[in-house]
C-alpha cells in the first residue's frame, strides 16, 4: 500500500514541487521572524536578480555533475547498465521535488527495472551516495582549515569539521573488519551489507582510474555547483563572501544530502543553512532570503526536467514493480511446491 501511494505521488512531480515550494517558503518565514522581518524585508528589496539566475545556471551545471558521477558508478551493476541519456534523465528526475522517498529511492527502482538484482542496486546506489558524502566531506574539511581563525567565523562552524572528518575516517577504519563481520542476517544487517559493498565497489573502481577520475570529477562539479548556487544567492541579496564559506555552509546545511532526503530537502535546508551560515559569519537577515532562493531554484530547474524525463522514468520504475511481483510469485510457487 505504502510503495503505491508513493508511486501515485510521484507521477505527479508539479503537484509535489508546489508542497515543496510552500512548505520551503512557510519555514523561510519563520527564520525571517526570527532573523527579523524589517531586516530580512531590507534585503529583499535590494536583491540582484542576475545572481539568481547565475544560481539556477549552477543548478544545471550540477545536475551535469551528478549524471557523471552516476553513469560510472553505476556502469558494472550486472545487466542494470544505463545509457548515458537514461542515467541523466533519472538524475534529473530525483534531483528535484519529485519523491516522497527521495532520490535515492528512484535510483534504486531505476536500476531495479533496468534489470540489476535489489541487493545490486542498493549497493550501487550506496556506493554512489558513499561518494557523494566523502567529496563533500573532504571539501567542507578543506574549507574548515581555510577558516580557522577568520573574523566573525565561531569555532563551532569550523572545529567539528577540522577535528571530525580525519577522527571520522580513522574509525571507520578501525571499525571496518566489524563492519564487514556482521553483514550477515536481519533487515540491519541487509542494510549494513549495502554500504559494505558499497565501500568495496569504489575501491574496485580505482582499478579503472579514468572511470574512477571520471566519477570523482562528476561528483565534485555537482558540489561545486551546489556551493556556487549559494554563493550566487548570497551575493543576489548583498552579500560577498569567500567560496570557502559557500562551501562550508553547503557542506554544514546540506549534511542530510538533498538526494537523500524525502522532496529533496524542502523546509529542512532553508532552517539548517542559515543557521551554519550566521555561524561564518553571514548576517542571518541575508542568509536566509538566500538559502530560499537558491533551493526554489533547485526547484524552478528541476522541475522542467521532471516533467520531461518523468515517463522514461516511470516507465522503469514500472518495471521495478513488475520483476518484484514476479520475484514473489516465483516464491510463492516454491513454498507452495515444498509443501
Amino acid at each position: 500500500m505504502e510503495r503505491t501511494w508513493s508511486a501515485r505521488l510521484e507521477r505527479h512531480p508539479l503537484a509535489l514541487s508546489a508542497f515543496a515550494a510552500l512548505l520551503a517558503v512557510a519555514v523561510a518565514v519563520g527564520m525571517a521572524l526570527a532573523a527579523g522581518p524589517a531586516a530580512v524585508i531590507t534585503r529583499v528589496e535590494g536583491i540582484k536578480p542576475i545572481w539568481i539566475a547565475v544560481a539556477a545556471g549552477a543548478r544545471l551545471a550540477s545536475y551535469l555533475g551528478y549524471a557523471l558521477a552516476h553513469r560510472r558508478v553505476t556502469a558494472d551493476c550486472a545487466s542494470s547498465e544505463l545509457e548515458a541519456q537514461t542515467a541523466a534523465r533519472v538524475v534529473a528526475f530525483g534531483a528535484g521535488a519529485t519523491s516522497v522517498k527521495g532520490g535515492f529511492s528512484i535510483d534504486v527502482r531505476a536500476l531495479r527495472g533496468a534489470g540489476a538484482s535489489p541487493s545490486q542496486a542498493r549497493a550501487h546506489v550506496a556506493a554512489l551516495a558513499l561518494l557523494e558524502y566523502v567529496v563533500l566531506a573532504l571539501a567542507g574539511w578543506i574549507s574548515a582549515l581555510v577558516l580557522i581563525g577568520r573574523p566573525g567565523v565561531q569555532a563551532v562552524a569550523v572545529w567539528p569539521w577540522a577535528i571530525g572528518v580525519p577522527a571520522g575516517v580513522l574509525l571507520a577504519a578501525l571499525a571496518w573488519p566489524r563492519l564487514r563481520a556482521r553483514t550477515r542476517g536481519g533487515r540491519a544487517g541487509a542494510r549494513l551489507s549495502s554500504v559494505v559493498r558499497g565501500v568495496e565497489i569504489l575501491a574496485r573502481e580505482w582499478r579503472h582510474p579514468a572511470r574512477a577520475g571520471a566519477a570523482v570529477a562528476g561528483m565534485t562539479l555537482y558540489w561545486a555547483a551546489e556551493a556556487g548556487a549559494l554563493w550566487a544567492a548570497l551575493r543576489g541579496f548583498g552579500i560577498s563572501c569567500a567560496p570557502s564559506i559557500a562551501i562550508l555552509g553547503c557542506a554544514t546545511g546540506y549534511v542530510l544530502t538533498p538526494r537523500g532526503l524525502p522532496l529533496a530537502g524542502a523546509g529542512i535546508t532553508e532552517a539548517l543553512v542559515p543557521v551554519s551560515l550566521m555561524w561564518l559569519g553571514v548576517p542571518l537577515a541575508a542568509a536566509v532570503p538566500a538559502a530560499l532562493a537558491a533551493e526554489l531554484t533547485r526547484l524552478g530547474v528541476s522541475l522542467p526536467l521532471a516533467g520531461a524525463t518523468r515517463h522514461e522514468v516511470h516507465q522503469l520504475v514500472g518495471l521495478e514493480r513488475r520483476v518484484r511481483r514476479g520475484t514473489r510469485k516465483r516464491r510463492r510457487a516454491a513454498s507452495a511446491a515444498g509443501r
